[in-house]
């Protein structure tokens, strides 16, 4: 696997390319075809090539394309959770210093969106030559260990590398946590808005906030403020229906950890309105009934019925 040039076989390295050597190229092209497994070929393609080249690159469109899943599914779990981490550190990055726009549908930051794409090519690029490090280091540790029989170290080999399919199933469920963690922890704008739209007013705990408010006013829309203290607002825009066009903007204060909302200020036509005003426009949004003054004709003919 080297440059062709003849090498000490007492040398860990090639002096002309300082490829790797171990044992002899033929023993160790034995161990990496029962390693890698019905694939090998490609993968051997793939490595001559890279030995062409200074950085030792060669593109791997299924490495690219399924990134983390494409990394365990060949075994390699301690980089595919090093990538999952990558992006909720960078998630952390964007949420602290007020980065965290969250795309549409997707919810994800743009910063961790172009960190995945990066990674995505590099892996693309590297993957052939990350396998190539990641099965000689798990050869390594076998043939340190010493097994005078054959069959099963050919047995060891075989379990040691191939494929997983049951790594995708764990990387998929490591990816699905960590993404739950990382919005639990930080927010996009999108994950803060909804936590309100979703929400209840004290007073009508049966009604969600973003139902009400979409039915009630016109050309509804949402959107999330971070004060210079921390506070965390969402701001509601509407217009209110009537004999004159009102314009309607309601700030929220929302403690996302703790899923809590509460109403911040009113304006109404750009005029800061009081409390009461602001309880007299939800009594208009909600139209809320007592249901206990609700009249179920059950009782005509009573006090309360002739009243």
């Amino acid at each position: 696997m080297n440059c062709g040039k003849p090498c000490d076989r007492a040398s860990l390295n090639c002096e002309q390319c300082r490829q790797q050597l171990y044992e002899g190229e033929q023993e160790l092209e034995r161990e990496l075809r029962l390693f890698v497994g019905k694939q090998y070929p490609f993968y051997k393609r793939k490595w001559e090539r890279e030995q062409t080249r200074k950085l030792k690159w060669s593109w791997n469109g299924w490495a690219a394309f399924f990134n983390v899943l494409w990394l365990g599914y060949r075994g390699m779990y301690r980089t595919a959770l090093l990538f999952l981490f990558m992006v909720v550190i960078m998630n952390a990055v964007s949420y602290y210093i007020g980065w965290n726009y969250g795309l549409p549908i997707i919810n994800t930051m743009p910063a961790a969106l172009l960190l995945v794409f990066v990674a995505c090519i590099g892996l693309g690029l590297f993957a052939n030559q990350l396998y190539y490090q990641h099965a000689i280091r798990r050869i390594y540790k076998l043939k340190a260990k010493g097994i005078a029989n054959e069959a099963a170290e050919t047995y060891l080999l075989q379990t040691a590398g191939g494929t997983r399919k049951v790594g995708i199933a764990l990387l998929l469920a490591a990816g699905v946590v960590l993404s739950s963690i990382s919005h639990r922890l930080f927010p996009t704008d999108l994950d803060i808005v909804n936590t309100v739209r979703n929400g209840s007013l004290y007073n009508y705990p049966l009604y969600s906030i973003g139902e009400s408010f979409e039915q009630y006013f016109h050309q509804p829309s949402w959107q999330y403020y971070r004060a210079p203290d921390g506070l965390e607002l969402v701001e509601f825009h509407g217009f209110k229906a009537g004999t004159e066009r009102t314009k309607i903007v309601i700030q929220f204060l929302v403690d996302y950890q703790l899923g809590e909302i509460e109403p911040y200020s009113l304006e109404i036509n750009g005029v800061v309105q009081e409390e009461a005003a602001f309880y007299e426009l939800m009594d208009s949004v909600y139209s809320v009934q007592n249901p206990f003054e609700l009249d179920d004709d059950l009782d005509k003919g009573s006090e309360k019925n002739a009243l």
